[in-house]
């Protein structure tokens, strides 16, 4: 876990105003297999897990038990169609951050699935179109390519936002 002794915990605190990974979380990813999503998922879990958090990457199917007590990261398209709600009714009632920041133009549904969501993470290429019709904070970065410093921010963030 990170503390006083961790040198990186000054600069992510700087940057984000407290450092995240002072209090320990367990986050569960939950992507589709083979999509750059999941590819994020793995990336972020492999550096949180250094830094003293505990992480899985699942597909949106073997969310289960998994997930009680645990913050869920949901990247890009694993909400959609039946598996979404499948996803939805598994999920426990807490953290849940939608990360869509691949560049992709939403539709109507997935701004509508993006309501059961603490918060949703965009490009700010993007934003504009997830703005009008998404009642959750915006998180915006640059590109896909967020730091997991600036992930663990967007995680924490999201569990001070609590369940929209």
């Amino acid at each position: 876990m990170s503390g006083p002794a961790d040198p990186r915990a000054g600069v992510v605190a700087d940057r984000v105003g407290t450092d995240p990974f002072a209090v320990h979380r367990t986050v569960v990813h939950v992507a589709v297999p083979g999509t750059a999503g999941e590819r994020r998922a793995r990336r972020l879990v492999a550096a949180h897990t250094t830094r003293g958090w505990t992480g899985w990457v699942l597909p949106r199917a073997a969310v289960s038990a998994q997930a009680a007590g645990a913050d869920v990261v949901v990247h890009g398209r694993a909400m959609a169609g039946r598996a979404g709600r499948a996803l939805r009714r598994r999920v426990p009632a807490g953290t849940a951050l939608l990360w869509w920041a691949d560049g992709a133009r939403p539709g109507p549904l997935d701004r509508l699935r993006a309501r059961g969501c603490n918060a949703v993470v965009v490009t700010t290429e993007v934003a504009s179109r997830w703005a009008t019709r998404v009642p959750v904070p915006l998180l915006r970065v640059r590109e896909d390519r967020a730091e997991a410093d600036e992930a663990a921010a967007f995680v924490a963030r999201a569990a001070a936002f609590g369940p929209a």
